[in-house]
């Protein structure tokens, strides 16, 4: 199968990694909400389509809801998770629109918490199995005033089981780039505890020749592919589009895939994920301070937070024990020469600051 510029992956070009498994097992559970956890460019939102398209059916629902393009009031998201329920699954929940506007109309004086979960119970009256919103981008709705009472009605469903038994139908999948213990901002408010992490960590070097495998890139020869995975230790986005560039090449030696890699990341250092990383870099001094660090082997000094910190970030994997950025191009492209440009460069609008 050639490779293509594609948002979303191909089933035949998609490589399951764990994190396929464990996100299938809590949907599977229904027990509490899954959450993927992890830096931009690594997948996550295929794998939750990937999730959606494979495990849906005309008994269990999925309704896929990307966070970042919610920006109307807390009324206006709640109703729009309903919404885009019954839009995209017309043939079986489509039966609950009229009523649900009716509760609309009669619940103006209710909260928004209040009125969303009166119209998810007649939602769920008609939903044969299983109704699972997965929802994406959750970092955007941090930013909103009203996330917390979202995310507290949220972790409120699985206690209210109790009195609803028809909550038991329902089930929750939050992916973001910030912890679970951040997400409800107001420390008066319980914390959003119940979620199970997911971690999306790269294709392991099994994984990574299953793509190979599943791309036709064989002929490429084994000193060029294991080349490849020198340079992006199989970060799922950098490898793609390494492969992508040199599937047409006309010569296929290790010296090619160096070339390449230096112009596609390493000469202006423009290509995601290289430009996010760095700019996050430029702008957190203890981000740049925990690179020295790992720069002189000592990962395992580093506290857990500034661990999880360097992982969202795009720069290790999750690791319990010792880290280590996680590539070759990452690596030079944190250089301590480049960390100690950026360093002076601070240094010197600092001074310019205080000499105006």
């Amino acid at each position: 199968t050639e490779l293509k510029s594609y948002t979303i992956v191909p089933d035949c070009l998609y490589v399951e990694r764990k994190a396929d498994v464990q996100l299938h097992n809590i949907i599977e559970a229904m027990q509490r909400p899954g959450y993927v956890l992890v830096s931009r460019q690594m997948g996550k939102t295929n794998l939750l389509l990937k999730a959606k398209r494979r495990w849906e059916n005309e008994k269990d629902l999925y309704v896929y809801i990307d966070m970042s393009n919610i920006n109307e009031t807390e009324k206006e998201c709640f109703q729009s998770l309903i919404d885009t329920a019954i839009d995209t699954h017309e043939d079986i929940l489509g039966y609950a629109r009229e009523r649900i506007q009716h509760l609309r109309r009669i619940n103006i004086t209710k909260s928004p918490v209040q009125a969303h979960n009166e119209e998810l119970r007649e939602l769920l009256k008609i939903t044969p199995r299983k109704l699972v919103f997965i929802l994406d981008e959750i970092d955007s709705l941090t930013r909103t005033s009203f996330s917390d009472n979202v995310f507290s009605q949220i972790r409120s469903i699985y206690f209210s089981r109790v009195n609803y038994p028809a909550l038991e139908k329902l089930t929750y999948v939050l992916s973001g780039v910030v912890e679970p213990t951040e997400i409800i901002k107001n420390p008066k408010i319980s914390p959003f505890n119940i979620g199970e992490k997911i971690l999306l960590d790269d294709f392991s070097h099994k994984e990574y020749l299953l793509f190979i495998q599943k791309a036709g890139l064989e002929h490429l020869g084994k000193d060029v592919i294991e080349r490849i995975f020198y340079w992006t230790g199989g970060n799922p986005r950098m490898t793609w589009d390494v492969c992508y560039e040199l599937q047409n090449m006309a010569t296929h030696i290790p010296e090619t895939v160096d070339d390449l890699v230096k112009r596609l990341y390493l000469t202006t250092f423009d290509k995601a994920p290289i430009d996010t990383i760095r700019n996050l870099v430029k702008e957190d001094r203890d981000l740049r301070d925990a690179i020295i660090q790992l720069a002189y082997n000592k990962g395992k000094t580093l506290s857990d937070k500034m661990k999880s910190k360097l992982y969202l970030s795009g720069i290790v994997n999750y690791s319990d024990d010792d880290v280590n950025i996680k590539n070759s191009i990452i690596k030079e492209s944190l250089s301590l020469s480049w960390l100690q440009q950026v360093e002076e460069e601070e240094k010197g609008l600092l001074t310019y600051a205080i000499d105006l």
